[in-house]
């Protein structure tokens, strides 16, 4: 009877145990599953995020298009009749064609060569007269 009793013990200890071991194994597994879903949550919301900053940046990019777009069709718009348009920043000139002579009265020193009865053409070149090469 004794034996009987230990051994009844010994088997509520193993039960206990067990059950212990069992409350343990599922308050890890719940855990984990809340890691997993908080993992995943951060996912779902960095992907959100980089979505957004994707469409921010198109959109971005489609503004100044469409504000590059109007400035060039305002240029046009400005321009009258038989005017040259600079296109990327070549042949940029203030005035149009200029007939002058240097910018300064000064004479070039000797064996200097100098243009004189100079103008600048539509293109941007130059014609005159050279002198002293």
């Amino acid at each position: 009877e004794i034996a009987a009793k230990k051994e009844a013990e010994l088997e509520k200890k193993r039960a206990a145990e067990e059950a212990k071991a069992k409350r343990e194994a599922e308050i890890a597994a719940k855990k984990e599953a809340e890691l997993e879903k908080k993992r995943a949550a951060e996912e779902a919301k960095a992907k959100r995020d980089a979505e957004i900053a994707a469409k921010k940046a198109a959109q971005q990019a489609a503004a100044a298009k469409r504000e590059k777009k109007q400035t060039a069709q305002n240029s046009v718009k400005k321009a009258s009749r038989g005017v040259t348009i600079s296109l990327f920043g070549f042949g940029n000139k203030d005035s149009g064609d200029t007939d002058s002579s240097s910018s300064s009265d000064s004479e070039a020193p000797a064996g200097v060569p100098t243009i004189t009865g100079w103008k600048q053409n539509r293109d941007g070149s130059v014609t005159g007269r050279i002198s002293g090469s």
